[in-house]
């Protein structure tokens, strides 16, 4: 009812959770991030990426995978009643279909590339413009960026605006873990020549990503080997860059900075497995896990309202103003009863940290005490 004017920006994830249980029919098999060899039920948000509010959740079969089931979601998105709407992804739900179907919605997009041919011939043909050219350096970020006009599927559909970014700390990263790399596995094939050890066709395969590599076919030993410089500098030129890819005209400064905030849904994941116990689903039928989820949802309403309404308490204490810190801190208010009168009321004064907490989410001691008769009224009926 608060989408209001201007653009919003929405962040839309998926996560998973492993479920055992027969009577789960969502559970099944799929490509569960803590252990694949169970079933899991498969969970997405949506969350407002201004201020961390959930807007949507949806659970739906382990076995579905996120581009798939992104389509859904963008119906869903579009019945929210915002006027421009910017879907934030990761590299998970990038396809032609669903790019189609943002366009078909009426919903800008900021998504992440995958690595393949296309990122490589785009770095090929402007990484060396990114990295060299001071114009292209984005001080807000400590990155080097460009943005380009380019079709994403070979000739067709229209052009998207492409944000080619490079940040020389990870391509300096990446360039000592390819020779680390390098190095090991040189050392691996001069003890298997010294050995006469032969060599698995895995291991040919791995090895020559950055050698040459001759074997005598008979017996699989190694003939030879150098390494693949050409090979070596094409991986080094390609570390450090990553490509986002924007339905409306932005600056990379500003697909940057929208694209960074989209762990908002990372957080919200986290903070419901680490707090609500969602790291694993104990139902044992699908309305058990249909309720369990709808009571997350509205748990992780709440916790988003107290962190952003409490965002000035943590300026001055961040430790003692944590969300947990404060259910833990409003817990301590209880409300007794007595028996002479019948009525509930406050058992303690407020601190003045509990004043303070109210006092963010626009509450206060009278508001406490009301609650406390209410709930003398709600025994009585």
């Amino acid at each position: 009812q608060n989408a209001g004017e201007g653009r919003a920006y929405l962040c839309y994830d998926s996560t998973n959770i492993n479920c055992i249980a027969d009577g789960v029919s969502l559970a099944e098999m799929g490509h569960a991030k803590d252990d694949p060899s169970k079933p899991q039920v498969n969970l997405e948000y949506v969350v407002r990426q201004e201020d961390g509010l959930p807007l949507i959740y949806k659970d739906y079969p382990g076995s579905i995978v996120d581009v798939t089931q992104c389509s859904d979601m963008i119906e869903t998105i579009k019945d929210l009643g915002y006027h421009d709407i910017v879907a934030i992804c990761d590299r998970g739900y990038i396809s032609k279909d669903n790019l189609v179907d943002f366009d078909n919605a009426g919903i800008g997009f900021l998504l992440l590339l995958k690595a393949g041919d296309a990122t490589r011939d785009l770095i090929a043909k402007y990484g060396r413009k990114v990295r060299l050219h001071s114009d292209a350096y984005i001080e807000d970020h400590d990155l080097y960026g460009l943005t380009v006009r380019h079709r994403l599927f070979g000739n067709s559909g229209p052009c998207r605006y492409l944000h080619i970014i490079w940040s020389q700390e990870i391509a300096d990263k990446e360039r000592r873990s390819i020779m680390k790399a390098v190095s090991e596995i040189e050392k691996s094939l001069a003890k298997m020549v010294k050995k006469g050890t032969h060599l698995s066709i895995q291991k040919e395969k791995e090895y020559g990503k950055y050698f040459d590599i001759e074997i005598f076919p008979r017996n699989r030993k190694i003939k030879s080997y150098e390494r693949n410089s050409k090979a070596i500098d094409t991986a080094i030129e390609l570390e450090g860059f990553h490509i986002l890819a924007s339905s409306d005209e932005m600056t990379c400064s500003e697909a940057i900075d929208a694209y960074s905030k989209r762990d908002c849904v990372e957080k919200t994941f986290r903070a419901l497995k680490t707090n609500t116990g969602m790291d694993a689903l104990r139902g044992h039928s699908n309305a058990n896990i249909d309720g369990r989820f709808f009571i997350l949802f509205i748990a992780s309403i709440l916790r988003s309202i107290v962190f952003h309404s409490s965002k000035n308490l943590r300026t001055k204490d961040r430790k003692n103003y944590t969300v947990s810190a404060i259910v833990k801190e409003l817990n301590k208010i209880e409300a007794v009863i007595d028996y002479k009168t019948g009525q509930y009321s406050r058992r303690y004064k407020l601190t003045a940290k509990q004043k303070a907490i109210l006092s963010c989410l626009a509450l206060s001691e009278n508001d406490v005490d009301e609650f406390a008769k209410s709930i003398t009224s709600s025994y009585k009926s």
